[in-house]
């Protein structure tokens, strides 16, 4: 268990031998690691609370204090945002907790996990609007192709046989 920070760190270092959590493979993500091919697509969205009718596109984040994992693709979209304050988070419990508590005005997060927020927690809702869509990847050393190799012919199998879409109807 790490911070979501410091994944990319720790396989450069050889702590650890892949990531596979929900990483999006951007370009400056693999100027420092390797990726797979993609296995899912997912992208950013913004939850609310049930009685905030004020927010309903990224652009109304304007002015408003967003709550973020600190590295999620919605930190890095939240922060270059000119006119949004951002509040960095570690977990993204923490910011749902604020986010109820009337502390943040929203939390942007990957939507598969802001959709097990909103369906788990009453109270909450997405606004109607999301982000670009990004493909997760499993990360790995640069110095390792070898595994690389191996994970995207097991990538490649699982979705032949039908493995890949059962565990997506179960899971997603």
């Amino acid at each position: 268990d790490m911070a979501f920070d410091g994944l990319i760190p720790a396989l450069e270092t050889n702590k650890i031998d892949i990531v596979i959590a929900g990483m999006t493979a951007s370009d400056e993500r693999k100027m420092a690691v390797n990726f797979s091919n993609p296995y899912y697509t997912a992208n950013q969205v913004i939850i609310l609370n049930d009685n905030n009718s004020d927010i309903k596109t990224f652009d109304d984040l304007n002015g408003k204090l967003v709550g973020v994992m600190l590295g999620f693709t919605g930190d890095v979209v939240v922060s270059e945002m000119k006119d949004v304050k951002s509040k960095k988070y570690n977990a993204s419990y923490a910011a749902i907790m604020e986010l109820q508590n009337n502390k943040i005005d929203a939390v942007v997060l990957d939507s598969e996990t802001a959709l097990n927020y909103v369906k788990n927690n009453k109270g909450l809702k997405l606004a109607k609007t999301s982000g670009e869509p990004e493909e997760y990847a499993i990360a790995i050393s640069k110095k390792n192709n070898e595994l690389l190799n191996k994970i995207n012919t097991a990538l490649d199998e699982l979705k032949k046989d039908g493995t890949y879409e059962t565990l997506l109807k179960k899971y997603m």
